[in-house]
């Protein structure tokens, strides 16, 4: 599978990696996974050790390669939720009463709600 990155998203402007169209309708699947294994035509059970090897390889390079970016798209989560967190508490502490008000009101209206039961 082939993913497209947009310009202009650095990491922490929301960088997406988004599947591209497949090349044939009803194709799914990793990208030449038809080409990499099982090239010979040949199903999985006469697949000899040099394919074999050859496939396991190419797991172990796609799962390495998940692996990586999964722990990036994780590095740039917790920096966007730190940068919240802290633009959330410095507008709590330059604005103590207005969070004070939206609060109230917010469990006065789950209070009228709920009670409605």
């Amino acid at each position: 599978m082939t993913t497209e990155t947009y310009p202009g998203q650095g990491p922490l402007e929301g960088r997406m990696n988004v599947p591209a169209p497949a090349a044939k309708e009803g194709s799914a699947g990793g990208e030449g996974a038809g080409k990499e294994v099982g090239a010979s035509g040949t199903s999985g059970a006469t697949s000899t050790p040099e394919e074999l090897s050859a496939a396991r390889a190419l797991i172990a390079e796609r799962l390495r390669q998940t692996r990586t970016r999964l722990v990036e798209a994780r590095a740039v989560v917790a920096d966007k939720a730190k940068c919240t967190a802290q633009a959330t508490d410095a507008y709590v502490k330059d604005h103590p009463w207005q969070v004070l008000g939206v609060a109230a009101a917010a469990g006065v209206l789950a209070g009228v709600l709920l009670s409605r039961r």
